[in-house]
């Protein structure tokens, strides 16, 4: 997937915590990691909670490093 395809998906989420969503959704793909690919905390905790209070929107990615470094480098 290239950088501009991307940021249109992610912009066209209908709110903060579909976007995280479908950032996971979109790098669990695209490194072939399906299942094997984990985001949790920050902004991953609003998808369970919907907290409008968090403001953190930093996420941790749990996972094989080498397909997801691949897929973030591109």
């Amino acid at each position: 997937m290239e950088r501009a395809d991307l940021h249109r998906i992610l912009r066209s989420a209908p709110t903060e915590d579909e976007r995280v969503a479908w950032f996971g959704a979109l790098l669990a793909r695209e490194s072939g990691l399906n299942e094997r690919l984990v985001i949790v905390g920050g902004s991953a905790l609003e998808i369970y909670l919907t907290s409008s209070r968090h403001v953190s929107q930093a996420i941790d990615i749990v996972g094989e490093k080498p397909p997801i470094v691949s897929v973030s480098r591109r």
